[in-house]
């Protein structure tokens, strides 16, 4: 089951989450956003409801045209990583082989 293609990219988006929150580099942080709400099939409407902003400025983080200040990165990698782990959970429990 850890082979599965799909799982191997969702962990993948995980990991790249967590360095773009290590690194703190704005690029890292626009590729983030964008992997993240593309792997959990989330849009820009619903995660801007979320996370307190506007549907456009969303849109321009996943472009990489502007980004939040760092006192709100915090919380907007909290989403993000609620939004993977919710993804990969919901996989997982559907792939398991029920009794």
């Amino acid at each position: 089951m850890d082979s599965h293609p799909t799982l191997i990219l969702l962990k993948e988006v995980r990991t790249f989450v967590e360095r773009a929150r290590a690194t703190g580099d704005d690029r890292d942080f626009a590729t983030a956003v964008d992997m993240a709400l593309a792997a959990s099939t989330t849009s820009n409407a619903d995660f801007a409801e979320e996370v307190h902003a506007s549907e456009p400025t969303v849109a321009r983080w996943r472009e990489g045209r502007s980004t939040p200040v760092p006192t709100i990165r915090p919380a907007i990698f909290a989403a993000l990583d609620a939004r993977i782990a919710g993804v990969i959970e919901a996989f997982e429990a559907f792939h398991t082989p029920k009794p």
